[in-house]
């Protein structure tokens, strides 16, 4: 059993990390992890979410090998577009997922219907040219989405 450190000796840690070293630190109930590159946040993501690597390789549309390289270190990062549908699909901050700054809290969908972070109201406070736009880009990227992904016969 995990025995927690006095929370002097975390704030200490963290205080050095983050004047020292400028790494990103996410505490957990039994432990102190060190997120200060892209593979680990996105392995840290996985481990939020509860998700594994062919479950998120299956969600975006790439390889499990991809993944799989981007943890281990050997490629840097996924694409922005990648790395953008990675933190909707695991449910955290995309901000936190791409450097590391802030925290990897959990971003809820505010309405079932409505499947965006931002509320109806401000997408339609927008001017209509740029709604359109918009919106051409969404049904370009479903539709990429569903070419990357035939359904199974």
């Amino acid at each position: 059993m995990a025995v927690e450190p006095p929370l002097i000796f975390d704030m200490a840690i963290k205080a050095f990390f983050s004047a020292y070293c400028n790494h990103a630190l996410v505490t957990c109930k039994y432990s102190l992890v060190m997120v200060n590159n892209y593979g680990a946040r996105l392995a840290e993501a996985l481990r939020i979410a509860k998700k594994d690597r062919q479950e998120l390789a299956d969600g975006i549309g790439v390889s499990v090998q991809a993944i799989g390289q981007v943890i281990a270190g050997k490629t840097k990062a996924l694409t922005a577009e990648n790395s953008a549908l990675a933190a909707k699909f695991l449910g955290v901050d995309m901000f936190w997922l791409a450097t590391g700054m802030g925290k990897p809290k959990i971003v809820t969908k505010p309405s079932s219907q409505w499947p965006f972070s931002i509320s109806v109201e401000s997408f339609l406070a927008i001017p209509e040219e740029e709604q359109n736009r918009i919106s051409e880009y969404i049904e370009f990227c479903v539709n990429k989405w569903h070419v990357a992904h035939p359904p199974k016969k």
